[in-house]
């Protein structure tokens, strides 16, 4: 695939898009089968597979947790050079990035309720309207906005585990009554069991019930994520903003012919790799065992681990602006900017794709045992090397993803 660009920052985050397309499929595309009251990665049992084993582990330590953040932090740089090109022309760019975020706001509902529950587009329109206030900011107030949003986030986790394990207790532990041992153990295993029916009856659901089943049970799925929004909103707003700063400190756009630059993104690289690969190597343990006892909530380590995972995202990240200032990684990184650059069209077309293979009214392959964690890896890994193909060729004939075009028009009035 040839290097069309020459702006290495925007083939940078082009490229980031592209390849976090394929992280946030890999992911979401266990939940078309496992559904919402499941492990984000599915159950294993006697019966499951090594590759089906290795799968959730390395899906733990490697994607999940970790492309959305990219996503945005994407969202936070384009941010600012979208109302840097607005102000420029004169429009005001609050109006018009609020205009986009209304209608990002609407196409997740619709594509949440009708689609998929696990929509992100509503999350980000939502957390998109607390950074609009930060239109035409330098970099100390967002730097000052940065370490805010990093307290709340801390507290957010801290609070979040702590209550997780609490009601885990209530449900699952003994009471330290006298002689109620037998009844306390047979308390628990009457709660895991519903909880595995619940899993059980939800896939059944998505994958032999009619279109109106299936958008009831998503429909209630999306709302309640929706609700649990509020925990994780902080954390948005936390990479929203660092993307944001990265734009307005040029980072990227200054990367080539700057070695305090380079050194920047080396260290941002280590670092993060220092840090992310000890915490997501328990984390993938954790989730191991998580899937192998679908029953249990979540531990207080693997709730407040979920809160620091996303800091590997920033080797990927860093690994990536570090590729684009070669001739070598430029033409790796072209490969997934085309996907990148209809990345709306191509999230959106993910879904139609899962939903219809997998779901009921569909040819319903997300029945229990049909599809199990490798396969869907490796089904993943398909509809995503398709999608980069017909990127390349749809973009030889246009400039803008179907759905881009949309956004943009409506965003207008």
């Amino acid at each position: 695939m040839q290097n069309n660009y020459s702006n290495n920052r925007v083939l940078t985050i082009d490229a980031l898009r592209g390849i976090a397309l394929f992280g946030i499929l890999a992911i979401n595309i266990q939940s078309f089968v496992w559904g919402l009251s499941g492990p984000t990665l599915g159950m294993l049992d006697a019966n499951s597979s090594a590759a089906d084993l290795a799968t959730v582990f390395f899906s733990a330590l490697l994607l999940e947790y970790k492309f959305y953040p990219i996503f945005c932090f994407c969202f936070g740089y384009g941010f600012v050079t979208q109302t840097r090109r607005w102000t420029r022309h004169q429009e005001n760019a609050q109006t018009r990035f609020t205009r986009r975020l209304n209608i990002m706001l609407i196409m997740g509902a619709l594509h949440g309720i009708f689609l998929y529950f696990g929509d992100v587009l509503s999350r980000y329109a939502l957390t998109g309207y607390i950074l609009r206030h930060y239109v035409g900011s330098g970099p100390r107030r967002l730097w000052a906005a940065t370490k805010f949003w990093f307290w709340v986030t801390v507290i957010i986790t801290l609070v979040t585990a702590i209550l997780t394990s609490l009601i885990s207790l209530a449900l699952f532990a003994d009471d330290g009554a006298v002689n109620t041992t037998n009844l306390a153990t047979n308390a628990t295993n009457v709660t895991k069991t519903e909880a595995i029916k619940l899993i059980r009856s939800t896939i059944n659901i998505y994958a032999t019930g009619s279109y109106v089943d299936i958008t009831w049970q998503r429909m209630q799925d999306y709302l309640t994520i929706t609700v649990y929004f509020i925990f994780s909103m902080p954390q948005l707003m936390l990479l929203f903003l660092l993307g944001a700063l990265t734009a307005k400190m040029g980072w990227l756009s200054k990367l080539n012919g700057h070695d305090k630059y380079r050194a920047r993104w080396t260290k941002i690289l280590f670092v993060s790799l220092a840090i992310g690969i000890p915490i997501n190597l328990f984390y993938a343990m954790s989730a191991v065992e998580l899937a192998r006892d679908p029953g249990n909530l979540p531990g207080f380590i693997h709730i407040l681990l979920s809160g620091f995972i996303p800091v590997l995202a920033f080797a990927y990240i860093a690994g990536a602006a570090l590729a684009a200032t070669s001739h070598a990684g430029t033409r790796v990184l072209s490969v997934f900017a085309a996907a990148g650059k209809i990345a709306l069209t191509n999230y959106l077309a993910q879904s139609i794709i899962v939903g219809f293979l997998l779901y009921g009214y569909g040819y319903g392959y997300g029945a229990e045992g049909a599809f199990t964690q490798f396969p869907l890896l490796m089904l993943a890994l398909g509809i995503y090397t398709l999608q980069v193909v017909f990127s390349h060729i749809y973009l030889q004939y246009f400039s803008v993803g179907p759905m881009e075009i949309l956004w943009r028009k409506f965003s207008l009035f």
